[in-house]
């Protein structure tokens, strides 16, 4: 039987880190149910994993996963955790957001302490255990951490520690998003024509794709290079081309199992004088050849809405999210299904 875990949102774009874990799921465990909401924890999601580690790995808006252990009241949970194997110094502490009282961990904690030679770490631990609070009034829930995602590596990441980088370089945190709501199978191939300084590139790599790229600009495709080599990455395939050469240009290494970009839009990108969603609805029509049947194009906007006319061929995989970035900018991510060439 397949273990059950839940997986601990980040709470920053909660809609855009449930379809994140969703996609995920889908690329890494196809046979696997999707994942589902934990009754009165919108926070939280359960999913049914063989493998927590592989799940935590790529994810960017979720923080960690959670095993669940014991539930009932603090005796219970004392119990339970006193059954633990010996995992080494531990840490017991309470849920974010639940506002527990502080002895309650140090009560539960106690249980662990019954044999000999077993101690609390609340700064180094080997192990974190987390107290939720539980559906019954004095009954709590009791959970091992089982892994934290890429989330904390990825925030300590910064665009300009980058040899080549422009002032709106994509962050690390939502380069990984993106590449993620693309649920590309395990050594699938993705595409970037909009390359730029190559944060999406970048992360494809790490992640274990084949990465393709392009760029009108070749300061752009030269910085993307750079960028890549720095990290031991090696391009599938690159070209210096306008986004309605990529086919020819590109020629050998197409259909890609997706595409994923942040076209160029706004005053710091360079359009070449070329209205900016010109660049993006051309770029659909386009691409809609360049993506397998099924395949997904995952990209930013900052507008909600799109003519039905430029999404011909493209079927929305849900409603665009949005993404706060500041109190006057908010962008959108647009999750789109190859449709074109389905009968």
């Amino acid at each position: 039987m397949t273990p059950t875990y839940w997986v601990e949102l980040s709470g920053d774009a909660a809609e855009l880190g449930r379809r994140e874990l969703e996609s995920v799921m889908a690329a890494r465990f196809p046979a696997a149910p999707p994942p589902r909401e934990v009754p009165g924890r919108p926070g939280v999601q359960e999913v049914e994993v063989p493998d927590p580690q592989t799940l935590a790995f790529p994810l960017a808006f979720s923080r960690r996963i959670l095993a669940p252990i014991a539930e009932g009241p603090v005796t219970r949970l004392a119990n339970a955790l006193s059954r633990e194997p010996d995992r080494g110094t531990i840490a017991v502490r309470l849920f974010p957001g639940d506002r527990l009282p502080e002895a309650l961990a140090a009560e539960i904690g106690e249980g662990y302490k019954r044999d000999e030679g077993r101690r609390i770490d609340l700064r180094h631990p080997r192990t974190t255990y987390v107290v939720l609070r539980g559906a019954r009034r004095e009954e709590y829930m009791l959970c091992r951490e089982e892994a934290g995602t890429g989330r904390a590596f990825l925030r300590q990441l910064r665009p300009g520690d980058l040899p080549f980088r422009k002032p709106v370089t994509l962050s690390p945190l939502l380069a990984r998003a993106l590449v993620n709501l693309a649920a590309i199978p395990p050594g699938g191939s993705l595409l970037d024509p909009f390359c730029g300084t190559g944060a999406i590139g970048l992360d494809s790599g790490i992640l274990g794709y084949r990465v393709i790229v392009s760029d009108k600009d070749g300061r752009m495709v030269r910085g993307t290079l750079t960028n890549l080599t720095r990290s031991s990455i090696v391009p599938t395939a690159v070209a210096q081309c306008d986004v309605s050469g990529v086919c020819e240009a590109l020629e050998g290494h197409l259909p890609v199992d997706a595409v994923v970009t942040d076209p160029p839009y706004g005053r710091a990108s360079s359009t070449h004088g070329e209205r900016a969603m010109d660049v993006v609805e051309n770029a659909l029509r386009v691409l809609r050849s360049v993506v397998r049947p099924g395949g997904r194009f995952v990209f930013m906007l900052p507008v909600p809405t799109m003519p039905e006319t430029a999404l011909e061929g493209w079927t929305a995989v849900y409603p665009p999210l949005p993404l706060r970035v500041h109190s006057s900018l908010t962008r959108w991510v647009y999750v789109l299904r190859q449709t074109w060439d389905e009968a």
